[in-house]
């Protein structure tokens, strides 16, 4: 018998808010977790924007959805909540082939949200604290999904045969998959619709109506329960199991989202791919006022645009049968901020000083005294090549060291040095370029310089990630 004690709630996951967008999931490896399994977990989890390996941990980015958590929703016909069940066992029906435990967490309500009219997962893997001495079996799969559905269908006695059903699924050892369970309610879906008045919690007896009153009832239902059951053969079912939309099956779907950040523009791929296909190619074009401006194949786009205008966004996907989708698109125009407000704020600095009499341009300038100073920008997501620019005076020395450092949660990632000439007592606009793992702080300093350094018109990209920044705010 297997005796497993697995933690991964504190020091082996980080779930934070990226930003209001989207859901940072950082999972960390363990002899249980290991860079395989979440490889494979990637592949079965919907709404996913982005995914990437580390050495030490998987990062999983997913968007924020927008809707009504599965358990919160009131006011639900019977039919609409067989329909969300029916969605719902498609969804988990997913995960099968992963092992039980990640299964379990999958399944868990909180993931599952309603958007417009639609069921969606979060995308996000939960892994909580849990100690057992035993191997987890379906047996507990089925429980976890009984607990559920049991809790969405509440005391809806119209859904009286699915209470019975899942409140007697854990202990029923013939299920042993999702199609056995999606089999089962097929058989019951119809006759719940018929006692959808029979259990109705009613003390006081009805009056009797007349012969010619009841068969017109019966008759109507009849007919009801006729056109749903065409409907349901017509589509093989798939509508009671809240399958996917024809277009959905056989095509893959772009789609994506812009977020705008100061001279920053993330684009973050949302598209649509059916389970039984893949991406052989993505073609990201950009155009600025009507003007093709670069073509990417990547899966977050992050522009830097050093001017205004109109930029339009096209997204193509060629998926494994080798067809192109048809191109999906956006526009947006791109209008920077007024002189009197200095792009330094953009960035929250720790422990800064500021100089309000030298400047370059807005109202003001960063100031690193001496060589042992040094300007830190926090609360940021930067990875790939990163772009590092600004203007920078000196009164002293016409050469004058660099040095950028990436860190991530206080540990150096990445660093580079480079000597640059400068003209003193002028302007000089710098930049530094270098590739990195992920960093969520940069630091840079001038190891010697000579006297007051002044920055100014910081500018800053990656090819992997954006700044992310919920407050602008100093220390």
């Amino acid at each position: 018998m297997k005796n497993s004690k697995v933690n991964l709630s504190g020091k082996h996951q980080r779930i934070s808010m990226m930003s209001r967008h989207y859901i940072r999931n950082e999972i960390y490896f363990s002899e249980e977790i290991n860079e395989a399994l979440l490889r494979k977990v990637r592949l079965h989890l919907p709404n996913l924007s982005d995914f990437d390996l580390l050495d030490d941990r998987a990062v999983f980015i997913s968007p924020v959805l927008l809707g009504q958590p599965m358990l919160e929703c009131e006011d639900l016909s019977p039919s609409e909540k067989v329909e969300i069940i029916g969605k719902y066992l498609k969804i988990i029906k997913e995960f099968e082939g992963l092992p039980i435990f990640i299964q379990i967490n999958l399944i868990r309500p909180e993931n599952f949200y309603l958007v417009d009219g639609e069921l969606m997962h979060r995308g996000v893997l939960i892994i909580e604290d849990y100690v057992f001495d035993y191997p987890l079996t379906m047996h507990h799969l089925r429980l976890g999904i009984s607990n559920v559905l049991l809790e969405f269908i509440g005391k809806d006695v119209s859904l009286f045969n699915f209470r019975v059903y899942f409140r007697g699924l854990p202990d029923r050892d013939d299920i042993t998959t999702f199609e056995d369970i999606e089999e089962d309610i097929k058989k019951i879906y119809i006759k719940d619709l018929f006692i959808e008045e029979a259990f109705k919690p009613e003390e006081v007896e009805r009056p009797k109506k007349k012969f010619w009153e009841e068969f017109k009832h019966i008759n109507l239902k009849f007919v009801i329960i006729a056109g749903i059951f065409l409907v349901l053969l017509g589509v093989g079912f798939v509508s009671l199991l809240g399958g996917l939309r024809a277009s959905d099956q056989d095509r893959v779907t772009p789609l994506f989202n812009i977020i705008d950040r100061a001279d920053n523009v993330l684009v973050v791929d949302q598209s649509y791919v059916p389970t039984n296909m893949h991406i052989l190619e993505k073609k990201w074009t950009i155009l600025k006022d009507g003007v093709f401006l670069k073509e990417e194949n990547t899966e977050l786009v992050n522009l830097l645009l050093p001017e205004e205008g109109h930029y339009l966004v096209r997204l193509e996907l060629k998926d494994s049968k080798g067809k192109w989708s048809d191109p999906y698109e956006e526009g947006f125009t791109k209008k920077y901020y007024q002189k009197d407000v200095d792009n330094l704020d953009f960035f929250q600095w720790k422990n800064p000083r500021f100089d309000e009499e030298i400047y370059s341009e807005g109202n003001k300038s960063l100031v690193l005294e001496n060589a042992s100073s040094v300007a830190s920008i926090t609360n940021i997501y930067l990875k790939g090549s990163l772009l590092v620019e600004f203007k920078l005076k000196n009164d002293q020395m016409n050469k004058i060291n660099l040095e950028v450092s990436g860190y991530q949660s206080g540990a150096q990632i990445s660093t580079k040095t480079v000597s640059l000439p400068i003209q003193t007592k002028a302007w000089n606009k710098l930049s530094l370029e270098m590739p990195t793992e992920e960093i969520n702080e940069l630091r840079i300093r001038f190891p010697d310089s000579e006297g007051t350094v002044w920055l100014d018109e910081v500018e800053i990209s990656s090819s992997g990630g954006a700044i992310i920044e919920e407050e602008k705010s100093t220390e």
